[in-house]
Order: C-alpha cells, then sequence, then structure tokens
C-alpha cells in the first residue's frame, strides 16, 4: 500500500503537507497542483472544510477486496472514498480515506488519452467531493457534482496538466 497524507484546506488558510510514502514511481503528485484542488474543493463546497485525508495506492487485488468488502461488489474499481465523518467544518480532524487503484489510473489514462498524473488527480477530486457529501445516485446529483469537479479540475491548465476525458 502506498500512503500520501495532506491536511485540507478551510477558506482562510490553506495548509498541505505531502509525505511521500512509496507512491508509484510511474506518478508524480505536485504538492503545489494538491493545494489548489484543496482550495478548489473547498471553494466549491457548501460548507468550509478542514480536514485531514489518507490517501493509499492499491493493486487491484486489494481494490476488489475492499469493494467488495464495503460496496458488495466483487469487481475492482479506480477509486474508493471512505467518510470517518458526516460533519464537516469541525478543525483538524481524520475526514477519510482516498484509495486509488495504481493500474486503473494506468489504464484509464492510457484509455483516456492523458497523463497517468492527471488521471490520478482526476479521481481524487472525485473522491474529494464524495467525502465532502456529494454523491451522484441521481441525475441531478450527478450533474450538481460532475460541475462542481469540471470547476476545480480547470485549476489543472495552470499546472499544464491536461485531461482528454
Amino acid at each position: 500500500m502506498y500512503l500520501v497524507y495532506f491536511l485540507f484546506a478551510s477558506r482562510n488558510k490553506i495548509m498541505l503537507t505531502l509525505v511521500p510514502l512509496d507512491i508509484p514511481e510511474s506518478i508524480t503528485l505536485d504538492p503545489a497542483v494538491l493545494s489548489d484542488i484543496s482550495r478548489g474543493v473547498d471553494a466549491a463546497c457548501d460548507h468550509i472544510l478542514l480536514w485531514r485525508i489518507h490517501i493509499a495506492f492499491v493493486s487491484d487485488e486489494r481494490m476488489r477486496t475492499l469493494n467488495a468488502a464495503y460496496r458488495h461488489r466483487d469487481e475492482s474499481t479506480d477509486v474508493l472514498s471512505f467518510a470517518y465523518v458526516q460533519v464537516f467544518d469541525d478543525a483538524d480532524i481524520d475526514a477519510g480515506d482516498i484509495v486509488l487503484s495504481h493500474s486503473h489510473i494506468l489504464g484509464q489514462a492510457e484509455e483516456y488519452g492523458h497523463t497517468p498524473e492527471a488521471e490520478t488527480y482526476r479521481l481524487i477530486v472525485h473522491a474529494l467531493f464524495h467525502l465532502a457529501g456529494y454523491d451522484h445516485e441521481t441525475d441531478e446529483e450527478y450533474a450538481q457534482m460532475h460541475e462542481r469537479e469540471k470547476r476545480v479540475l480547470a485549476v489543472l491548465q495552470k499546472h499544464h496538466i491536461t485531461l482528454r476525458a
């Protein structure tokens, strides 16, 4: 398992710590991009966020096990998010985990025509909105969440990162 830890944002102050413990060599995460993503997600949410998030990169086998255990789907997936809390305005809390499938990232990046980093950032943004309480079970929820994700992902252009899909 690979672990990245960072402190997420509040509207007035952004603090970010990236601890690169065994991040897959094929993926390089930039603290400046993660900081801009955290600012964007925070601004797009209806409530103030100040959390710690843990991000793990895992194998497809591990992802399948997690998906079966927690979502009752016996298949691998690209990203899972696990919220620890449902109250999002308490300061300095462990809010949840984001689990990413390294091989899904590589495959989807190739399929969509962008870099593994771009795909990783896309999935992190998606999972952060889930942790913030957003979902996409209905068409209305999907549209709302997708629009917020698009606004945040636009920041990637500032860093010369292009999403093709």
